[in-house]
């Protein structure tokens, strides 16, 4: 997680040394994944502190709409790249972003699923669902 976070801080340097603007759109967007970022390691926080198997169903989900918000606003990216709305260095901070975003959401769920281990095993993902 630390790793994405330096990315993502390098990135923002970028972004104010060479004074790059995004869309309010993408702008938008980055909040959403972020907010939703919040949320999931929040809860896998809070399983691996309490050693609890509270939040697996929350966290499943908060994962699978994350992957696909990635989906989404990568080529909505794509989009707006196409129609000169956003510049290819904008676009490079953008797509990096979204993509520890989510590479972020995906160590928090591997936290809160290595609970499972000590607490006796396998997760039936459809289950959860």
């Amino acid at each position: 997680v630390g790793d994405h976070a330096e990315n993502m801080a390098d990135s923002a340097s970028r972004r104010i040394k060479n004074q790059v603007v995004f869309s309010e759109k993408a702008v938008h967007q980055m909040e959403e994944m972020l907010k939703a970022d919040v949320e999931i390691l929040r809860y896998a926080l809070e399983m691996f502190t309490e050693m609890n198997q509270a939040h697996l169903r929350e966290i499943q989900q908060l994962e699978d709409q994350i992957d696909e918000l990635e989906r989404k606003y990568q080529n909505a990216h794509i989009k707006r790249l196409t129609k000169g709305k956003c510049t290819p260095e904008a676009g490079m901070i953008f797509s990096d972003t979204i993509s520890g975003l989510e590479r972020v959401a995906d160590h928090a769920t591997n936290i809160a699923f290595a609970v499972m281990e000590p607490a006796g095993g396998d997760v039936n993902l459809d289950e959860l669902v």
